[in-house]
């Protein structure tokens, strides 16, 4: 099989750019008779290419037809997406596939096309997104329903609400669970380590990992910590890894300022947050809604049990290896974060079990789904 991906939007450490080269990189190692083309945009193969390792890289072929969507500025970035939408179409015929694993950049009228959906989130009506996204993104799942071959999802949820929004036969809708990366693993971080976070180096910590969005429940995270017992706010500290615009920081900034006990970064590596989840007292991690929830897997992994939510697709991947909590009450997940401080026996509990579901879960098994699902969709 010829295979392409849209690489046009690969570079960060969003989660559809983490399924992408995850998925990309065990494809390759995996299903070395097969060729997989890495379809970006102009210069950046460089630059996307560095975030695979180097025998991924070399298994992979790389082309970069398309130029940057704001090449012609805001103004004009309804020409260049067009343009690209032209390339693609033209593109998509050298190739049996092509598997765009973000359904915002599906262009319109490719019928050699696979997609993932990774949520229906910008459908809902809770005003998480525009209107005017909303409505963007209605046309374009609409779309995709009608379009493409198959459709892949990273959980059950999803497919649910997907069957539930659109009219889509339920065999092309595949479930394709995603993973931890390899370098998420118990491990014993230098005894300084936490000093770099601005933590004591024997610190008790919750961690709390995700961009600043209503969704995350953020401000449900900190209310819960701020109604801990005073005497327990001085014993436990609140380290948040959070980054948006610089307004969403700097309100973020302020709701924590005076407080001695808890710490911001923006961002942390790969290595870094392996570390800290391998430190952590625990990972809240209360979503109103995800797709999937990566950080669940990461935590688990690293042995850092978790407190999550139990809506969505998050009872689905943390099963009973997490504490589940109604992500509006913020009393749960004080309540929570209690157990996790004062009774040893829990935290002892969910590292076993949490250790035990991460390993049910893998980037090679989810890439071999996908082979199987390109394999069907090529015999419709």
């Amino acid at each position: 099989m010829q295979i392409a991906f849209d690489a046009t939007q690969l570079l960060g450490y969003s989660g559809i750019n983490v399924y992408t080269r995850n998925l990309a990189s065990h494809l390759a190692h995996s299903f070395p008779e097969d060729t997989y083309s890495m379809l970006t945009t102009y210069r950046k193969i460089g630059a996307v290419s560095e975030y695979f390792d180097e025998q991924s890289r070399g298994r992979m072929q790389w082309d970069n037809p398309f130029p940057h969507r704001l090449a012609l500025g805001y103004a004009g970035k309804p020409l260049v997406g067009y343009w690209i939408g032209k390339q693609f179409r033209r593109k998509s015929r050298a190739f049996d596939l092509v598997h765009f694993t973000d359904p915002s950049q599906f262009p319109l009228g490719i019928t050699r096309a696979v997609v993932t959906i990774h949520d229906l989130i910008p459908l809902y009506s809770v005003g998480w997104v525009s209107p005017e996204t909303r409505t963007r993104m209605r046309k374009k799942l609409s779309a995709i329903a009608r379009q493409t071959t198959l459709i892949f999802v990273p959980s059950e949820y999803v497919r649910q609400e997907l069957l539930a929004y659109f009219d889509i036969d339920p065999a092309r809708i595949r479930v394709t669970y995603e993973s931890a990366g390899s370098e998420f693993r118990v491990g014993n971080p230098r005894e300084d380590f936490l000093s770099h976070f601005g933590l004591p180096a024997d610190a008790r910590f919750f961690l709390s990992v995700g961009r600043i969005d209503p969704r995350k429940n953020l401000d449900g995270i900190l209310s819960a910590y701020t109604t801990l017992p005073r005497d327990l706010q001085e014993q436990v500290w609140l380290l948040i890894i959070a980054n948006g615009s610089q307004e969403e920081e700097a309100q973020l900034d302020a709701k924590i300022a005076g407080h001695a006990h808890i710490r911001r970064r923006r961002s942390v590596s790969n290595e870094e947050l392996v570390g800290l989840l391998n430190r952590a007292l625990g990972l809240p991690f209360v979503s109103f809604s995800e797709g999937f929830g990566i950080p669940l897997l990461e935590a688990m992994a690293c042995g850092c049990p978790v407190i999550t939510s139990n809506v969505s697709s998050m009872p689905e991947i943390a099963k009973d290896a997490a504490l589940l909590v109604d992500p509006s009450d913020t009393v749960a997940i004080r309540d929570a974060m209690l157990r996790l401080i004062e009774d040893p026996e829990t935290p002892r509990k969910l590292r076993e079990q949490g250790l035990q579901r991460a390993q049910q879960f893998s980037w090679s098994r989810c890439a071999a789904e996908t082979h199987a699902g390109y394999e069907y969709a090529l015999g419709l």
